[in-house]
């Protein structure tokens, strides 16, 4: 959502500018472009896009990171040239190696691949002296082949400290071969002193049970007897299949004891929502039952009360109807008497009219007579 408060932006309409941040969470180094990306949107203002942050003096950088190397956010490495070059002079090639992997896990130099480029001679030189041993040859000199097992040596230092391969700080990954593995454990088995191993064995072969001593016996007779080869090889890769077999079928044990009680909990998790969800359709039907219920009973009471003021009405129509009714009747029978009283005036008017005519007549007729 755009800001909507502070001073509008020419540029861009409908954008706002002000000294207020959103909320920008912590993160950390090890999410390196994460990382990197969130201090660019700490110190530039106004980007218009995550392309556009990356844009600086015209210039559009590949990565974040390269970005805030060339607005000069980080540090330069300075430091770490100091403290490998010193530490050439006193330190061993191993040594340098596992202070190189440190820096690369827990400090986050800016140009790792600058810093290898000047301090892998130091970092290879017992390789170069191994294979110098090796050959009997001290004209050898470094090679690709030995940069790369350096390269080896330090990722897998990585690994083990922060499970992180040198590609993701920026560095070139190393070539791994299948062999390998084969290689550095012959490195590993040819690299003893026949002083201490001779102690060992006299110390440890008294100690071993039947079974050892049965492999041990039939292992230095055939070296003893110049037969190692695929006998040998075929005792140890038996010993190491049945030990490989051992920790496959404990891996497997333990994998479908995860699975089940990933299945378990994800069941009764399943079980728990459809719990929830039961109670919470119970819930809204009953809501629903009982608003139902409550619409109902107010229907009936308006029903109810509309009967009774329909009843009402119809009392006090009935009682207007009566009402009129009888002042009709009053009417007709008072203009009934009235009719009947003018008719008697009438009628008492023309009996006395005829009265008075035969009172008139009755001397003139005497008179006459006479």
């Amino acid at each position: 959502m755009p800001r909507k408060q502070g001073s509008p932006v020419d540029a861009c309409p409908n954008l706002f500018k002000s000294n207020a941040l959103g909320r920008l969470f912590t993160v950390n180094p090890r999410h390196t472009e994460c990382f990197y990306l969130r201090l660019l949107l700490v110190n530039v203002t106004g980007p218009l896009s995550f392309q556009d942050i990356r844009k600086v003096n015209g210039q559009h950088y590949p990565t974040y990171k390269d970005a805030c190397l060339a607005l000069g956010l980080l540090e330069d490495d300075n430091q770490w040239e100091c403290m490998l070059a010193e530490a050439a002079l006193n330190c061993t090639a191993i040594q340098i190696r596992l202070l190189f992997a440190i820096v690369l896990t827990t400090c986050f130099p800016a140009r790792a691949q600058i810093l290898w480029d000047n301090h892998k001679d130091s970092m290879t030189d017992d390789i170069l002296h191994q294979h110098r041993t090796r050959c009997h040859d001290l004209t050898i000199t470094f090679s690709d082949a030995m940069y790369n097992e350096a390269l080896i040596a330090i990722e897998d230092l990585c690994i083990v400290i922060a499970n992180l391969p040198l590609s993701h700080f920026g560095m070139n990954s190393p070539n791994r071969t299948e062999s390998d593995l084969m290689n550095t454990e012959m490195n590993r088995e040819l690299q003893y002193s026949t002083v201490e191993m001779a102690a060992i064995v006299a110390r440890n072969v008294p100690l071993m049970n039947e079974e050892q001593r049965t492999v041990y016996d039939r292992i230095m007779l055939a070296v003893s007897a110049g037969q190692g080869g695929s006998s040998l090889i075929s005792i140890i890769k038996k010993k190491h299949d049945n030990k490989n077999q051992r920790y496959q079928n404990k891996n497997n044990h333990h994998l479908n004891y995860n699975n089940n009680q990933q299945t378990n909990k994800n069941n009764h998790q399943k079980n728990k929502t459809k719990h929830n969800h039961n109670n919470q359709r119970n819930n809204n039907n009953q809501h629903y039952q009982n608003k139902n219920d409550h619409h109902l009973n107010i229907n009936n009471d308006q029903q109810q009360h509309y009967k009774h003021h329909q009843k009402k009405h119809d009392n006090k129509n009935q009682r207007y109807q009566n009402k009129n009714y009888h002042h009709l009747n009053n009417h007709n029978n008072n203009q009934h008497n009235n009719n009947n009283q003018r008719y008697q005036n009438t009628n008492n008017h023309y009996l006395n009219n005829n009265n008075d005519q035969q009172q008139h007549n009755k001397p003139q007729t005497k008179k006459k007579t006479t």
